[in-house]
Parts: structure tokens; C-alpha cells; sequence
């Protein structure tokens, strides 16, 4: 099939614009992406459907308002959807520019049919940058997050911590994947508590609780722990734990309270000197 002149336009509905990544032609140089306009291309989008188009027919196009030409004029061209499920994801076209007998409805069914290998393929792989992108997103926030978050398979063996982790802890992420969470952080007092928490996290429910933990020096830190079930396909896969240092509140807590267990004496002392001088 003659395809010297041959394009892929692809359509961006969120904003309405027309894209062409593979343009060859012999007369016309690539377009730009560009508004939806009303060319043999639009024509095909918002149809739906394959358009074999001679002169004539383009004419008569152009007579009811339906088209305006853009490029080149040739005596024969021929476009067909890209579709995905029943949406339009753009056009595949070729043109020739001096016989107008060079398609037929041969090459519509043979054009039809690459289109739509050609769309299934587009779509995976837009399909797959979207989910790179969203893992970027997703492995930025976990990277630059404030706090400390451990992921943890069913076992509670650690697959992989943020930056926040290793402020807290001092351990580096090389030091502890694939290993037992409890074998690190946890003071061996409170190893039974360590595991009621890991269990009630294995029923896919949301846990918290404000306790104690230990960094790589030994060192005690009092710390807020989140456990978030992570469920995917209905099934339990892992654990992400939110850790926050809760050290400073918990100081400024405690002199909110002697502060106001001395406002309590001083009002006390004052009635008693009072009662007294009377």
C-alpha cells in the first residue's frame, strides 16, 4: 500500500488540541499541535468512521460547511479513527497527490485494520507514562515527606524507608532491607506491644498508638506510629508506618501541667495566708 504521504494525529480531549508525532509528506511540511478546526482530519474524529475522499466528495464537503481545506490539496485521501473501546483517539491518514485512483476500499479495510494494532499500542503506552508519572508523584511525596515511613510486607520485613526514616532511626535503607522491622527499632521491653500493633494491622485497619521506639545508638525517641494497610486487588500486601517524633509536645505538655500544678499551689497558699491574716 502506497504510503509516501502518511500521518498520525492524535487528539488531547482535555484540551482540545491536535498533535501530529509521525507526519510524512511530500509537499507539506509537520503541523504544529493546534486547535480542533474543521479539516478531513476533525471530520473523521468527530464521525467516528473511515472517509475515502476523492475531489468530488471533498468539494461537496467543503459545499455543506463540513470541511475547510488545510495543506495541500490532493485528488485522494484517506483516514481512518484510532480508536479504543468507542472513542476516537485520533486519526491515521494517506494522501496522493497525482493518482486519484490510488486507494480504494481495499486499503480502507487494510488502513482500518493497522489503526486499530496502532491505537491499542498508543494507548499502552499512554497507559504506562501515566503510571510512571504517577509513580514519580507518589515516590517524591514518599521521599520528601516530614515523616518518617517504613513499608513493610505482611511479615514485617522492610522493603524500603524514606529520608525522614534515617533521620530518625540513623539506619540508612541498605542497612535494613530485608530485614525484620522489631530487630532494630523496637526496645526489647516492648516487643509484645510491637507485635499486637503488627497483628491488628493484619486485620486492614488503620492503627495508631504513641509509644517508644529506639535508634541505632540505643537511644529512646517517643514517636506517634500510623500503620496503613496496603490492599491491592482486595488482597492485604504490606504495611506503610508513619513514625513522628512527638518528644518535643510531650516535654512542653508536661510543663503546661507543672505550670498548672503551680498556679494551683500559689491560689491555695494565697487562701490560706488569707484565712490566717484574718
Amino acid at each position: 500500500m502506497d504510503a509516501k504521504n502518511f500521518y498520525i494525529a492524535l487528539y488531547d480531549e482535555e484540551k482540545e488540541m491536535i498533535s501530529f508525532p509521525y507526519f510524512i509528506d511530500e509537499c507539506d511540511e509537520s503541523f504544529p499541535p493546534k486547535p480542533l478546526g474543521k479539516g478531513l482530519t476533525e471530520y473523521v474524529l468527530r464521525t467516528g468512521k473511515p472517509l475515502l475522499c476523492d475531489e468530488k466528495l471533498t468539494d461537496e464537503l467543503i459545499s455543506r460547511g463540513e470541511i475547510e481545506m488545510i495543506g495541500t490539496p490532493s485528488p485522494i485521501w484517506l483516514g481512518v479513527p484510532l480508536k479504543t473501546g468507542k472513542r476516537s483517539i485520533g486519526v491515521m491518514a494517506v494522501q496522493h497527490y497525482s493518482d486519484p485512483n490510488r486507494y480504494g476500499e481495499w486499503e480502507k479495510i487494510i488502513l482500518e485494520f493497522v489503526s486499530s494494532q496502532v491505537a491499542n499500542a498508543i494507548e499502552r503506552k499512554r497507559t504506562q507514562n501515566a503510571l510512571e508519572q504517577q509513580r514519580s508523584y507518589f515516590q517524591q511525596l514518599f521521599e520528601n515527606s516530614p515523616a518518617a515511613i517504613v513499608v513493610l510486607d505482611t511479615n514485617d520485613i522492610i522493603l524500603n524507608a524514606n529520608k525522614a526514616f534515617y533521620e530518625m532511626f540513623k539506619y540508612s535503607i541498605e542497612e535494613i532491607r530485608g530485614k525484620n522491622l522489631n530487630n532494630f527499632i523496637i526496645p526489647p521491653h516492648l516487643l509484645d506491644e510491637a507485635e499486637q500493633l503488627s497483628n491488628a494491622a493484619q486485620t486492614r485497619k488503620v492503627v495508631q498508638k504513641e509509644t517508644i521506639r529506639k535508634r541505632k545508638d540505643g537511644s529512646l525517641i517517643h514517636v506517634s506510629i500510623t500503620g496503613y494497610p496496603i490492599i491491592i486487588d482486595n488482597n492485604l500486601v504490606g504495611i506503610y508506618g508513619m513514625y513522628l517524633d512527638i518528644s518535643e509536645r510531650l516535654k512542653l505538655e508536661e510543663q503546661f501541667r507543672n505550670a498548672q500544678k503551680m498556679e494551683s499551689l500559689g491560689i491555695l497558699a494565697g487562701g490560706v495566708a488569707h484565712d490566717f491574716n484574718n
